[in-house]
């Protein structure tokens, strides 16, 4: 919809050629239409131009009953060729533009408008997943629906639970190739580069309803080290004592969550989470078992980590301290409203996991 209405244009063409005023033109139109604001003195001038050239203060480029197209051109996109692009798209949905052009004889650009003004389609990007099994999707059914009867039958439950997991902070963040333009009249001699081993530190944090335990820090003389069934469960002993020091009366109800990785199934780990959790524990190898294959359900991974890498990495850290210095910070900042949002969020993946039959669910969320 234009911002001024016709009515309005010829009100003002009207009243400046019996004023000869554009302040007057302003001052009543203001009056007349009870607006605040009046076109510009150029704006009106253009209409009064426009009358003058054309005897018309319409947009004789726009579509209207005197001009069913754009300058009275003859109508390109006709019923049937719109309908031949629209029996295309539902027979082949995924071929791109080019290819569908040139298989209906038409050019690129008629096809373009074509889908995108007459029927509104647009182009969506696919996510590329790790292919899912019939097993994995049994699996994670089957884990979704436990959890989701553990839950209603105990409704504490979701402010017990601890879910956990590690990630890497690389100091030269993730590369955007979409970033990498350089604007000129002739091909430039620069490359962008980076690092084959670009430092990182490794960070291991729990996430639950209540809050966050973390970070800690997988390392050696503050340098990042394979995370191993030693190192691991060096990690719980840290968690567990931040626990205890934040909910000393409630240790022997939270439950504690990990995904498969071998450092957190070996035979030393699960030893020390049966010793410190009891039957409370939620991983492979356990009576309540963690599906394979599942980070889009795990609160660390389908929230914590890209919440965090889209934050420690806006003032560029240029070393690891400063890097860790950042994590520590935006770690600290999320609070506990949005802990409770994000554990509310894994119910309803979990929902959505029965609902798929343990099927990806990334991408209808």
């Amino acid at each position: 919809r234009p911002q001024w209405e016709l009515k309005q244009r010829i009100y003002c063409v009207k009243f400046y050629y019996k004023t000869g005023s554009f302040k007057k033109t302003q001052d009543s139109f203001m009056r007349q239409f009870e607006y605040k604001k009046a076109p510009s003195k150029s704006r009106i001038q253009n209409w009064v131009n426009h009358f003058e050239k054309y005897g018309t203060v319409e947009n004789l480029n726009a579509a209207s009953e005197n001009h069913p197209s754009h300058s009275g051109r003859p109508k390109k996109r006709t019923a049937e060729l719109i309908e031949s692009v629209r029996e295309s798209l539902q027979q082949s949905p995924k071929r791109s533009v080019r290819k569908r052009s040139q298989s209906l004889g038409m050019s690129n650009e008629t096809c373009r408008r074509v889908l995108v003004n007459d029927i509104r389609a647009y182009p969506y990007r696919i996510q590329t997943l790790q292919t899912l099994t019939v097993s994995d999707k049994k699996q994670r059914k089957a884990m979704a629906v436990k959890m989701l009867d553990k839950i209603e039958e105990t409704p504490s439950f979701l402010n017990l639970l601890w879910t956990s997991d590690e990630a890497h902070f690389h100091l030269d963040g993730k590369a955007n190739s979409k970033t990498n333009v350089f604007w000129g009249s002739s091909r430039p001699n620069e490359v962008a580069t980076k690092p084959l081993h670009s430092p990182k530190c490794t960070v291991w944090a729990a996430i639950s309803a209540r809050g966050i335990i973390g970070p800690i820090f997988i390392e050696e003389s503050g340098a990042a080290v394979t995370v191993t069934k030693e190192r691991y469960v060096k990690v719980l002993k840290t968690f567990k004592s931040e626990l205890q020091t934040l909910y000393r009366s409630l240790m022997s109800k939270f439950w504690f969550q990990q995904d498969g990785a071998s450092p957190h199934t070996s035979n030393l780990s699960r030893d020390w989470l049966k010793e410190n959790f009891g039957g409370r524990v939620i991983s492979l190898k356990t009576n309540f078992e963690w599906a394979p294959h599942s980070p889009d359900l795990s609160p660390p991974d389908f929230f914590l980590w890209g919440y965090l890498k889209d934050r420690v990495y806006v003032e560029k850290p240029r070393t690891i301290t400063e890097l860790k210095e950042a994590i520590r910070e935006e770690m600290r900042a999320i609070t506990n409203s949005v802990c409770k949002n994000v554990m509310d969020n894994f119910v309803l993946r979990l929902k959505k996991c029965t609902e798929l039959d343990g099927g990806h669910l990334e991408h209808m969320l």
